[in-house]
């Protein structure tokens, strides 16, 4: 029996009502017309590919170049087990940035904060995101409510950025669908809408997602994958917040 790293969620069926009457909106629908470069940020390595690689492959192939950056290179995944995984900080950055190439971005500098500590380097962690940007530039984001405390501080560091920058701001749901109901996210004051992407984006983003087997396989016997299937399963559609 393997040991379970990540707490199961909810069923597909508590957001399946709510996604399917959200408003579909296209690429450019969200942002302004001149803003061709995107900067998608995680807070840790498969945060952009899980929540927002099929935005992130539509840009890419229809808009303009795509630059991406995580806070911390997620060596803490496996911690809530009290397992060590020699090497796991490398191999998950080495993930990224083959994921991000599938996706169509090129990697920036990553801000090796320690995982986990986002929220306790937040106003460094938006000096980086801000030195990074250009005026005129779309900032994705985790959502500032997403229930993980790297993904909250890591969207409001994004908030700041953008507005020292002037730049635009749309964030994406990693865990949300999973551990929150609709209407928990609901009483955030947030909505959700589908961004509409193409075959090619949806493409994409499934190899980008087969670029991350530590995450979404076992990485050693007698372990649950950190990335369980059902939360895969919730994002069967891309959704932004805001």
């Amino acid at each position: 029996m393997s040991l379970t790293v990540t707490p199961t969620g909810l069923p597909v069926e508590a957001w399946a009502e709510a996604v399917a009457d959200a408003p579909r909106r296209a690429l450019a629908d969200l942002v302004p017309p001149e803003s061709t470069r995107l900067v998608v940020v995680g807070a840790h390595p498969d945060d952009e590919t899980i929540g927002a690689g099929r935005l992130v492959a539509e840009w890419a192939r229809t808009r303009g170049p795509v630059l991406s950056l995580t806070l911390t290179a997620g060596e803490a995944c496996l911690d809530e087990v009290g397992v060590q995984e020699p090497g796991l900080a490398e191999l998950r950055l080495a993930e990224w940035r083959t994921a991000a190439a599938l996706l169509g971005a090129r990697t920036g500098p990553h801000r090796l904060c320690p995982d986990g500590a986002v929220a306790a380097m937040a106003d460094v962690m938006a000096a980086a995101l801000a030195a990074e940007l250009n005026p005129g530039d779309v900032l994705l984001a985790p959502w500032r409510h997403d229930p993980h405390s790297d993904h909250e501080a890591a969207g409001r560091a994004a908030a700041v950025a953008v507005r020292e920058r002037g730049a635009t701001l749309l964030e994406y749901p990693v865990w949300m669908p999973y551990w929150m109901a609709p209407e928990t996210v609901a009483a955030t004051g947030d909505r959700w809408s589908v961004v509409v992407t193409g075959p090619d984006a949806e493409a994409a983003r499934e190899l980008a997602l087969a670029a991350y087997p530590s995450q979404l396989e076992p990485i050693r016997a007698g372990l649950g994958p950190v990335v369980p299937p059902l939360l895969l399963a919730h994002h069967h559609a891309q959704l932004v917040l805001g």
